[in-house]
């Protein structure tokens, strides 16, 4: 069941959206970018989503209204997607795999799952700084200067033309 301040925000959203009218085809105004923020973030049913993403859709406003719909389909998932999606999430934070996690992070964010996506992006971020830092130490001697390896010339004619 829906709580009375959703369906409170949601109704003051498609108000102050109806309100704007169609003077403005096709333009992101700053009420129309508010209201899209605000529903991107804050509204939980998707009824009221796929509606407002109709009305951003008759108003020229094709992306926003294509980022709604996906919204509204993220949030209208089966209670067997939302475990799936957790397990490949929890998967993806617990994985060493920074290509792997960047990629978990970009199809999350291709379902409006940002905030999860950020998580993950963080997770990648923090793991490719511990790569470094180990790579750095590795690389150090023991008196603190880098190791650093010089290929042997193993070329006969190089070391022949050296000699002469």
């Amino acid at each position: 069941m829906m709580d009375p301040l959703t369906i409170g925000v949601g109704l003051a959203l498609w108000l102050a959206f109806r309100k704007q009218g169609e003077s403005q085809f096709g333009v992101l105004t700053p009420e129309r970018e508010e209201v899209y923020k605000n529903a991107l973030e804050h509204l939980k049913d998707p009824m009221r989503l796929m509606e407002l993403a109709k009305e951003f859709q008759t108003t020229g406003l094709k992306a926003q209204a294509a980022t709604l719909n996906k919204r509204a389909q993220w949030r209208a998932r089966t209670d067997e997607q939302r475990e799936a999606h957790e397990a490949i999430f929890e998967k993806a934070m617990n994985s060493t795999n920074v290509q792997a996690i960047l990629h978990v992070a970009q199809a999350f964010e291709s379902m409006t799952a940002t905030v999860k996506a950020l998580r993950l992006r963080d997770r990648a971020k923090t793991l490719l700084k511990e790569q470094a830092e180990r790579a750095a130490k590795a690389a150090q001697q023991p008196n603190g200067t880098a190791k650093v390896d010089i290929p042997k010339n193993t070329d006969s004619k190089v070391s022949k033309e050296v000699s002469e």
